[in-house]
């Protein structure tokens, strides 16, 4: 369910996103070769309405900058879309988006960074006017541009007599002014606030988050509020969004969120809140664990690892396996099959890898993990979940492969209005991408999929799309057949990524011919569910 809609009132927001995505290629190799993707924000959906703040908090490293950052089109989206008082600007180019900059700004965290320090504060505040012309006014330009550098700076709080000096010059919270003067300069709409008070004393935060309250309520500012500290997040806001692992797992009121947390990750930052009065006795919730790396976030939940109640739906993964086989190897002797047959386990998605010491009986590995897991299978959801235990041929995989995209453009992409919008190019290697999420989709995720139990991890792979299966080779073949007949219905529906993909092959691979694998069901990410009271959460505690 999408959270980025109206609000009760029917107004509409003036910034949304609607699965907004960024993912970071990581490289590796003399050739920079793109071995995977840091998945930085992974299907956002927001708003912001006039007037309001939204809050959003999470832990370093979670996404929240890079959301406030793509947004504003300073980071481009690998997917999703953005609208701006109406309009898509998602894909226009970089050109056009300089019109709409000036009514979207960025504070920075850090102000000792983000003020050249060799200009003025007057240039500094004055810079946006070198590029998007003087403020409006009769008279004479240069006049009008100081008449409103010197209002700006009253705004603030700070004085005339600081427009001549450098940045070197001030202290943390001047200089954070200073930053929020330069924002303010193009008369915004929308500003993102990126921790602006994370990089100041506690003495001068205060004054900070009471300024931006002031100016807020006097020019009818909207803002998305960025931080990692609750406490500020909570007198700031009048809605707050929770973050983890590029996702968004719950989204209510500031009064409804504080008093009534629903996610597990929420509640555990909450508890964490410190509370001044030593006579008051606080229920802390730890939370276990490391945080997964966003490279390969976790299957189902992506909290799931590090939640204290987890249950059976919340998600499971190939990893999860292997940890639980590696365990059970460690408390058997020797001679036990994990501990003499089995050299070595490993993951990939929902699929375990088991490695067999050479001339070693596959029969009897096979044999003994189908009677394991049909034994404990009550106790553990985790071997519930194993759907297939079988050889898979190494040495073939089916192979997708891919052609860049051409989609018509959106009318605020077209600076002239005379002309036909600029029509959007989606090169080969984005579409492969895309192509590997909607395949998983329809052939792994989707239980009336003829072949979910044998497939084996959907990956992009340059302008292609590439994934084995489990089983004799005539699996192979009905694979094909499963995911060819999709694609035609998919092409008749007009699917722009499945009218992009032009092949569908069987090829040898270099590597061993065969090697014993078990793959477990899949199980898709919990939705956002609307609670009540504009109260949006992603957990399958509360699945309706």
């Amino acid at each position: 369910m999408s959270v980025s809609g109206d609000r009760a009132n029917g107004s509409q927001p003036i910034v949304q996103t609607i699965g907004l995505e960024k993912l970071f290629p990581v490289k590796k190799g003399v050739f920079s070769t793109v071995v995977g993707h840091v998945h930085a924000v992974d299907g956002v959906d927001l708003s912001v309405f006039r007037g309001e703040t939204l809050g959003l908090v999470g832990e370093s490293g979670c996404g929240k900058t890079t959301v406030g950052r793509t947004i504003l089109r300073l980071a481009e989206p690998t997917g999703g879309r953005i609208i701006f008082q109406g309009k898509d600007i998602t894909e226009i180019p970089q050109s056009a988006v300089r019109g709409f900059r000036k009514r979207m700004q960025i504070v920075f965290q850090d102000p000792y960074s983000s003020l050249d320090p060799r200009m003025t504060v007057e240039r500094i505040i004055g810079e946006g006017f070198a590029i998007h012309g003087p403020p409006k006014g009769i008279g004479d330009s240069k006049f009008i541009k100081r008449e409103k550098i010197h209002e700006l700076i009253e705004q603030v709080g700070l004085s005339h007599d600081h427009l001549s000096r450098l940045p070197h010059e001030f202290s943390g919270g001047q200089k954070q002014r200073i930053a929020l003067a330069r924002a303010l300069a193009l008369d915004p709409d929308f500003i993102v606030l990126d921790e602006p008070t994370s990089a100041l004393d506690v003495s001068v935060q205060a004054q900070a988050l009471n300024l931006l309250k002031r100016l807020q309520s006097k020019l009818g500012l909207s803002f998305l509020f960025i931080s990692h500290d609750l406490s500020v997040i909570e007198h700031m806001s009048d809605r707050i969004a929770v973050m983890y692992l590029g996702k968004i797992v719950e989204l209510a009121p500031t009064r409804e969120f504080m008093g009534n947390p629903l996610h597990p990750y929420t509640k555990a930052l909450i508890s964490s809140i410190p509370i001044p009065d030593p006579l008051k006795r606080k229920d802390r919730r730890g939370i276990e664990g490391e945080v997964p790396s966003p490279i390969d976030p976790p299957k189902g939940c992506r909290f799931h690892p590090r939640c204290s109640v987890a249950f059976d739906k919340c998600g499971w993964e190939g990893r999860d396996l292997v940890a639980h086989l590696l365990e059970v190897a460690k408390i058997t002797n020797p001679t036990h099959i994990l501990s003499n047959h089995v050299v070595g386990l490993r993951s990939d998605g929902f699929a375990a890898y088991v490695d067999l010491r050479s001339g070693e009986d596959v029969d009897l590995v096979k044999r003994w993990l189908g009677a394991y897991f049909a034994e404990r299978k009550k106790e553990s959801s985790l071997l519930d979940a194993v759907v297939a235990i079988d050889m898979f041929l190494v040495d073939r995989e089916v192979v997708v492969s891919c052609d860049k995209l051409s989609l018509p453009g959106t009318a605020a992409g077209s600076a002239d209005k005379g002309k036909k919008p600029p029509r959007r190019k989606i090169s080969a290697r984005k579409v492969a991408q895309e192509a590997a999420m909607l395949m998983e989709r329809v052939l792994d995720v989707d239980p009336a999929s003829r072949v979910h139990n044998m497939i084996l991890s959907i990956k992009p792979r340059g302008r292609h799309v590439v994934f084995k299966v489990l089983g004799p080779e005539a699996n192979l073949d009905k694979a094909v057949a499963e995911l060819e007949t999709r694609l035609k219905f998919m092409k008749e529906q007009k699917n722009p990524i499945a009218l992009a993909v032009r092949r569908v092959a069987i090829k040898r691979t270099k590597g061993p011919k065969l090697e014993l694998a078990v793959k477990l069901g899949a199980v898709e990410e919990p939705q956002m569910d609307d609670v009540g009271n504009g109260h949006f959460v992603a957990c399958r505690l509360y699945d309706k």
